[in-house]
């Protein structure tokens, strides 16, 4: 069976708060407004109007319900401080990962070296996402690396930079013509 008195009597509380609420924004407005001007009023007339609304509704809950709304806030404060500690790196890898895709550092294709430790050496970027950048190395090895240790540490774009350095060892027999083989060699690069 539902208690039907115990419905109306929440409704005719809404009601009346929302009522009071309203007259009390109206009357202050028009008394605050030529004294402070109108975006000043409007801002103080919200403040208050929120701090009875409030104080009205922890009436309603002590007189419904008995339930006090400093309990209920409290609990969802401790609850918010558990879910903001707990989401912290999640919340920093995603803010880099935006971070990383506006400003276009590194990008799909790109071969980079990130510092740090561990160093990564050279690998290409295969895709940048919301929580980590995922990278091939050269030796076909796929590795996810948190945005945020992106953003704090060196990473050398060797796409952006057009070239890089190349050392090869090169074991040439003693009678070959050093000018011929230098010639290929320049030809090939």
């Amino acid at each position: 069976m539902v208690d039907w008195t115990g419905l109306v009597e929440a409704a005719i509380w809404t009601i009346g708060i929302i009522v009071i609420c309203t007259a009390v924004y109206i009357i202050l407005r028009r008394i605050l407004t030529p004294k402070i001007g109108p975006d000043k009023s409007k801002l103080l007339t919200r403040i208050i109007v929120l701090i009875v609304g409030v104080m009205m509704l922890n009436g309603m809950m002590v007189n419904l319900f008995n339930i006090s709304l400093t309990v209920v806030l409290t609990s969802i404060g401790i609850i918010g401080i558990a879910v903001a500690f707990a989401s912290q790196q999640i919340m920093q890898n995603a803010m880099a990962g935006m971070l990383i895709s506006i400003d276009k550092r590194i990008k799909t294709n790109d071969w980079v070296e990130v510092g740090g430790t561990p160093n990564t050496n050279i690998a290409m970027v295969k895709d940048v996402q919301v929580l980590g950048t995922v990278f091939v190395d050269i030796d076909g090895r796929e590795f996810i690396v948190p945005n945020s240790f992106l953003l704090a540490n060196k990473v050398v774009n060797y796409t952006h930079a057009g070239m890089a350095m190349v050392t090869l060892k090169l074991t040439l027999p003693i009678n070959n013509d050093i000018s011929s083989i230098r010639e290929a060699i320049m030809d090939v690069a």
